[in-house]
């Protein structure tokens, strides 16, 4: 009787080692996980953060092109105007003078 009370008490005590091992793994394993989470997210914020500042600047670039061609559409069309302006302001003010006197 005492052989199977000493057996079971090393089997006590064998299945407590066990126990905390496998829980002191589990913990080490947990941290090791939290660990490799908390690259990747850092790896993926700086990705994102990346991707953002790079569509920033190309959007940026855009608007500073689409601006440009803008402005050169206006500066062309005012000068067409000048032109016209200057070729025929007589005519235009002869036509005008008429409009008014008609009425």
């Amino acid at each position: 009787m005492d052989q199977i009370i000493s057996k079971l008490s090393e089997i006590e005590t064998a299945s407590v080692r066990i126990i905390d091992s496998a829980a002191a793994d589990s913990k080490k394993l947990d941290e090791q996980l939290k660990e490799k989470i908390s690259l990747y997210d850092a790896a993926e914020d700086q990705k994102m953060a990346d991707t953002l500042s790079d569509l920033r600047r190309k959007l940026s670039a855009r608007m500073d092109q689409e601006l440009k061609d803008l402005k050169q559409s206006t500066d062309a069309a005012i000068q067409n105007m000048l032109t016209i302006y200057e070729q025929q302001h007589e005519q235009l003010a002869d036509e005008i003078l008429q409009n008014l006197i008609r009425m």
